[in-house]
């Protein structure tokens, strides 16, 4: 029995894991996203004003 219950605290703790990069990943690729938006908006004022 305590076989079976190391085994599922293991699972969850590997699922866990994997959500936790998962989520790391997408904020990483928001920030990523926004800064190149924010760098694309600030060039295209740049030209509408020259």
């Amino acid at each position: 029995m305590n076989m079976t219950h190391d085994e599922r605290f293991v699972r969850k703790s590997k699922k866990r894991q994997i959500i936790s990069t998962v989520i790391k990943y997408i904020l990483l690729f928001t920030l990523v996203g926004c800064i190149a938006a924010v760098s694309y908006i600030i060039y295209f004022i740049r030209l509408l004003i020259y």
